[in-house]
């Protein structure tokens, strides 16, 4: 029994002392630890789970550990697909993969690097949907019907709002911007609101609550030559006409709130005026509106009410 002891204990150092191990071949490679060759079988490293992977536990003294995920992770795991991990001492990595690109910007599918994207990239400028951009970005449309640029916004109880639509429609070639909720759209300068489009189609200029189609907290001017205009008043009242003689002539003011002087004022009666004329309306004060009524006829006029239209623009 010693002489078989002492036999095996002579042959233990070759083994120790060995710096490279094969397995498949008598020459392993002299700069590795081990070297695995073979024209019909691969290596198998462990595999496990999306879950099991992230139970591990690593430090940084374990990086370079190598496994493979056998399935598709999802949340409240990090989202993983199924495939080849290694461990970079603080995060578990995907290996790089080749792909190709031929004026493609490279995208990665979830396993590789793929050159099948519609992102080209000229160095200067930026095509989506195009290879040969005409400006810093263009978007094109291969395919649907409409060319455009959806910018959307996360929500309260939803995964995503519909949000601001650029774009351009490919039958008609018609361009729109379009607000897809049923909220306002609003333009401005200088990060201050100065237009509004609300939700049912009223537009307000200075006014962020317009109550018409159009609606102008301002001054207006028509044409080049027009003149600048501070609003439109319009307004039906009940008035008192006092006894007026024959060919005899009487003046009633009216309190029009808002009316200034040099404004130009209209007046249309609310029903016939036999024998009665209306001489002129004006703005005698600063909200007060003057009308002067003329008798025609040869018989006096009672007193009567009657009902005016009036209309100021100034």
């Amino acid at each position: 029994m010693k002489k078989h002891f002492m036999l095996m204990w002579l042959l233990l150092p070759p083994l120790v002392s060995t710096s490279q191990v094969g397995i498949g071949t008598e020459t392993p490679r002299s700069k590795s630890i081990l070297d695995i060759s073979s024209t019909t079988k691969g290596l198998l490293p462990p595999r496990l789970t999306g879950l099991q992977k992230s139970e591990m536990g690593l430090s940084a003294e374990d990086a370079g550990m190598l496994v493979f995920q056998t399935d598709n992770a999802q949340p409240p795991l990090p989202s993983t697909p199924k495939g080849l991990y290694y461990f970079d001492g603080a995060n578990w990595v995907v290996p790089v993969l080749n792909g190709t690109s031929n004026g493609q910007t490279l995208r990665w599918d979830g396993l590789k690097w793929a050159g099948t994207s519609n992102l080209f990239n000229q160095g200067t400028s930026i095509g989506i949907g195009t290879q040969n951009p005409n400006t810093q970005l263009q978007i094109h449309s291969l395919s649907a019907p409409t060319t455009r640029l959806q910018l959307t916004n996360a929500n309260t109880g939803a995964l995503y709002n519909d949000g601001l639509m650029l774009g351009v429609t490919l039958a008609s070639s018609q361009a729109h911007l379009i607000q897809n909720e049923n909220k306002p759209l609003w333009f401005g300068t200088n990060a201050i609101e100065r237009m509004r489009i609300d939700s049912v189609g009223n537009v307000g200029i200075g006014r962020n609550n317009p109550a018409a189609k159009l609606d102008v907290n301002g001054t207006v001017r028509i044409g080049s030559s027009g003149t600048i205009l501070n609003g439109i008043m319009k307004s039906t009242l009940e008035i008192e006409i006092p006894a007026l003689a024959s060919m005899g002539e009487g003046m009633v003011t009216i309190p029009f709130e808002g009316a200034i002087e040099q404004a130009s004022v209209y007046v249309s009666p609310g029903s016939t005026m036999s024998g009665l004329m209306i001489g002129y309306a004006r703005v005698c004060t600063p909200g007060n509106v003057e009308v002067k009524f003329m008798n025609m006829s040869t018989d006096m006029e009672e007193p009567m009410s009657m009902v005016l239209h009036i209309s100021i623009i100034q």
